[in-house]
């Protein structure tokens, strides 16, 4: 079993943070096949927090384009008390990552967390980082965009800015870059106002061809133009937040709040995910038979 002594109590200071007794707000995608990750974060941010914060789960659409997830999952949503809602973004499966920008539009302006799927909260965050923070997200793990400085502050012109004159570090090769964040956990503190931005800036940047790769880092290039945009600054997370294990060990002292997993095949390579995987099983046995046949999710 998962040794509970590793994992934090949940932190107070939320209140501090602006996360009140009705949050924090966790907001996610599920469509086929993604229907076993999130339904695997769902239950490990119950497992963590309980029944207190609001658990929304974002189901593109169209059927057509995403498929379903069908009622069976459904029913097992409502079993972990998760918010349905469905969602439509401009790009199709030409940028997955857009249904999360989506749901988050959907929202309103109160503070919420955007996570990817593939993600497992193992921990309570310490949230008094987050007491001023209008926006908080980890620098990316590598620099799998890097245009060079002219085009980054080309990109901030287009939209009438100044370039940034500050810098963030990757936090696995360490390499220096302009603010470029990883989108798999991100904190708002306004996100409604923040989100509609992001798929503005997302929509102009989507037209320029001198970007090839534009589509597989759209929405992490466009994130800190639009917080640059609304006056919105960064507060620059580390790794507890958004751990990349599939890059880097976990080691053996305390949990990281997050570990952003990405293949399923991790969960059950690494030991301390495999025993935190068994535990919510333990506490929500249908979730063995989603992870074994991800095909129920159709």
């Amino acid at each position: 079993m998962f040794d509970a002594t590793k994992s934090s109590s949940v932190d107070f200071s939320a209140h501090r943070a602006g996360l009140t007794s009705e949050s924090p707000r966790f907001i996610f995608v599920c469509h086929p096949p993604l229907t076993p990750k999130a339904l695997l974060l769902a239950a490990s941010l119950r497992r963590v927090f309980g029944k207190t914060p609001t658990l929304v789960a974002a189901i593109p659409q169209p059927k057509s384009t995403w498929g379903d997830i069908g009622q069976r999952i459904k029913t097992r949503f409502e079993e972990l008390n998760v918010r349905l809602i469905s969602i439509r973004q401009p790009f199709g499966t030409k940028h997955r990552p857009a249904n999360k920008i989506a749901a988050l539009a959907c929202c309103d302006e109160r503070p919420a967390f955007l996570l990817d799927s593939d993600v497992l909260c193992l921990s309570a965050p310490a949230f008094a980082i987050l007491e001023n923070a209008e926006l908080a997200a980890k620098p990316a793990d590598m620099l799998g965009f890097n245009p060079g400085i002219a085009k980054w502050n080309e990109l901030y012109a287009v939209f009438g800015l100044l370039p940034p004159t500050t810098r963030v570090k990757t936090t696995v090769s360490n390499q220096e870059t302009p603010p470029y964040y990883n989108a798999g956990v991100v904190f708002f503190r306004h996100p409604k106002s923040l989100a509609h931005k992001w798929l503005e800036v997302c929509s102009t940047i989507s037209t320029d061809t001198s970007l090839p790769s534009r589509f597989m880092w759209l929405d992490q290039i466009a994130l800190p133009i639009a917080a640059k945009a609304l006056g919105r600054a960064v507060v620059t997370l580390d790794e507890r937040w958004n751990f990349p294990v599939h890059l880097r060990p976990l080691d053996g002292g305390a949990f990281p709040y997050f570990v952003h997993y990405h293949n399923l095949d991790n969960l059950f390579r690494i030991r301390a995910l495999r025993q935190f995987t068994d535990d919510l099983i333990g506490n929500w046995p249908f979730l063995q038979d989603v992870i074994k046949t991800p095909m129920l999710a159709l």
